[in-house]
């Protein structure tokens, strides 16, 4: 089983780490500094992500594995956790700060396709797409279609978990579609 290395090395119960965690995402505030915090873990300009993810990338799975993953559906209703889980998506894909997302697609397109995923980023995107990826229609229905973007993005570049998220989208315009002739 995966276990996430943080609340043991701060000498923290499991519950209490995702207990602040949690608080510091619903924070208006406290969620700006967790979401440049996850998404410079895979950012290799930062200090956290420099040497392919060397620290940030681990960093980054022992806050999803501990605090995030465990309370998902919660992050995905609130309004300020949800900006978090992007943070923490883009941090997985390697796509660092979201605030220059736009810039850099637009410079480096070509090569975002052939570019390697940081450290073991490509792994923790999987996991978030496992997990993330039936949670889709309650994103949609949130009105989160930033963490839906963040996950095509992410499925893009790292050339996983597409035909899954294709057919996943295509289930809720279905659903959708079945609601409004209803209505």
């Amino acid at each position: 089983p995966e276990v996430a290395e943080i609340p043991r090395s701060l000498d923290c119960s499991t519950q209490d780490f995702r207990f602040h965690i949690e608080m510091l995402c619903e924070h208006g505030i406290a969620s700006h500094f967790m979401q440049v915090l996850l998404a410079a873990c895979g950012d290799s300009s930062s200090t956290l992500g420099h040497n392919g993810g060397v620290i940030g990338i681990p960093l980054l799975r022992d806050v999803y594995l501990a605090a995030i993953r465990p309370s998902l559906d919660n992050m995905i209703a609130h309004h300020c956790s949800n900006w978090v889980l992007q943070s923490a998506i883009s941090g997985a894909c390697g796509i660092g700060n979201s605030s220059h997302i736009i810039e850099q697609t637009q410079t480096d397109s070509a090569a975002a396709s052939t570019a390697p995923a940081v450290s073991d980023g490509g792994g923790l995107f999987r996991l978030m797409c496992g997990d993330l990826l039936p949670k889709v229609g309650d994103m949609l229905l949130y009105g989160r279609a930033g963490v839906v973007y963040r996950l095509i993005d992410g499925c893009g570049r790292l050339r996983h978990g597409e035909r899954d998220l294709v057919r996943v989208l295509g289930q809720v315009c279905l659903y959708l579609s079945i609601y409004l002739s209803i209505y």
